[in-house]
């Protein structure tokens, strides 16, 4: 059995010690690095939804619900410069005839503000089918369907368009500075319609035309807590940020948070 004299033993040792501390250190320091370069994008790059770290963050906590004919808005200054950035607007609109549509837009007031869109070809698809009712008297409806996504087999492609859509974040998903982006106006849901008119009405008989649209597609979804890309342009670049919010019934509005990069 080989034995080590006791100081060449202790020696060993030491360097063994020494050696696995350095292995550490250098771990440590590369991981350090790279949360550093995951949590600190430059400007211009990206931006994780919900990323806090060199952000200017505004806690809003606001339920924003209009009524008929009566919208309500909620201003937000993103920056905290004095100048309103942002507007929500929540709205009930319509006619005794038509009924009542929900509606919810985003508001862009500054043309160096902009919202993260994308592109998409949309679809207008046509569907028709009658139905007919026993009751006291016969009742027919021709019901006529436009619609963004199909109803059935044999529907009718009216019109495809290139149209512009609202970019929907879930936490943490990437927001580009490189991706599309526009200010103005756009919709953060579109309601339904519905239209009639009586073509027979007399004591046997009634026929209805219906004309039904359903506008549903690419819109904020109900009760879901999402995030909006947005950014302000500054010289050539890019400040990037996000709104956090959530939306119920198409039109009752939950502003929650907003963040820029300082």
């Amino acid at each position: 059995m080989l034995h080590l004299p006791a100081v060449r033993f202790k020696h060993l040792m030491v360097m063994n010690f020494r050696s696995l501390s350095c292995f550490f250190l250098i771990l440590i320091t590369l991981i350090l690095i790279s949360c550093e370069r995951e949590s600190s994008p430059s400007r211009d790059g990206w931006l994780t939804a919900g990323s806090t770290i060199g952000m200017l963050v505004n806690v809003h906590d606001t339920v924003l619900v209009g009524s008929y004919h009566m919208p309500l808005s909620y201003f937000l200054d993103v920056d905290r410069n004095g100048s309103n950035d942002f507007e929500i607007i929540s709205n009930v609109w319509g006619s005794p005839g038509m009924g009542q549509h929900p509606e919810a837009d985003l508001v862009s007031l500054d043309p160096d503000w902009c919202f993260s869109v994308f592109n998409y070809p949309d679809t207008l698809f046509y569907h028709y089918q009658a139905d007919t009712f026993e009751f006291s008297r016969t009742e027919i409806y021709f019901r006529n369907f436009y619609s963004c996504y199909r109803l059935g087999v044999n529907d009718s492609v009216l019109r495809v368009q290139q149209s512009q859509f609202l970019n929907l974040y879930e936490r943490n998903q990437h927001i580009s500075g490189n991706g599309e982006w526009a200010p103005g106006k756009i919709d953060l849901t579109m309601s339904n319609g519905y239209g009639s008119n009586v073509i027979v009405d007399n004591n046997d008989t009634l026929k209805l035309s219906e004309t039904i649209t359903f506008a549903d597609c690419h819109v904020l979804p109900n009760d879901r807590i999402l995030w909006i890309g947005i950014c302000k342009k500054d010289s050539n670049e890019k400040r990037l940020g996000w709104i956090r919010l959530s939306m119920t019934d198409n039109y009752k509005i939950s502003v929650l948070e907003s963040a820029i990069q300082e």
